[in-house]
């Protein structure tokens, strides 16, 4: 840490990456003809971050499998929602073998969204001093932007 700096946390919505990177780029395989966009278009915004941002502290929030808080106070939640398509969810162990290649911490919690988690850590990041940096292009994460918290749009690296 730099005496007199506020050090930044970064943290990454896996999920919205993950989501808009499958959809984003078409017909990238494996020579198995397993897909990879997903994983592809992730990783070069990942490296992208790391190349323009030099996150001192850095971490990627993901959803895990199964219900949440969420499902247990609305039994609707999400319920017209398309299921995710298997290609995706195929491809999500390998995003997070990118991560643990590059050391980067996973951050989930068992029946916790991605976003509660980044929402929960950006507070307590602030809490301890740090400036936090939530990259993400979801409009629902405008509402943690404080005067210690910012959002960071990946595709253009302009922050909000």
């Amino acid at each position: 840490m730099i005496p007199g700096v506020a050090s930044r946390l970064y943290l990454v919505d896996g999920m919205s990456h993950i989501y808009r990177a499958f959809y984003a780029i078409q017909g990238l395989s494996d020579q198995l003809g397993r897909p990879t966009n997903a994983v592809f278009g992730f990783t070069n915004m990942l490296r992208k971050l790391i190349v323009e941002e030099k996150p001192e502290f850095l971490g990627v929030a993901v959803d895990l499998p199964g219900p949440t808080v969420r499902h247990e106070q609305f039994a609707e939640y999400k319920a017209t929602r398309r299921p995710t398509p298997p290609d995706l969810l195929d491809q999500v162990p390998l995003v997070l073998d990118v991560c643990r290649v590059l050391k980067i911490p996973v951050l989930s919690l068992e029946k916790y969204e991605a976003d509660d988690v980044i929402g929960t850590l950006a507070k307590k990041g602030v809490a301890v001093g740090l400036d936090v940096v939530v990259v993400s292009i979801d409009k629902d994460m405008f509402q943690l932007v404080t005067e210690h918290v910012s959002l960071l749009d990946p595709r253009d690296m302009k922050r909000l």
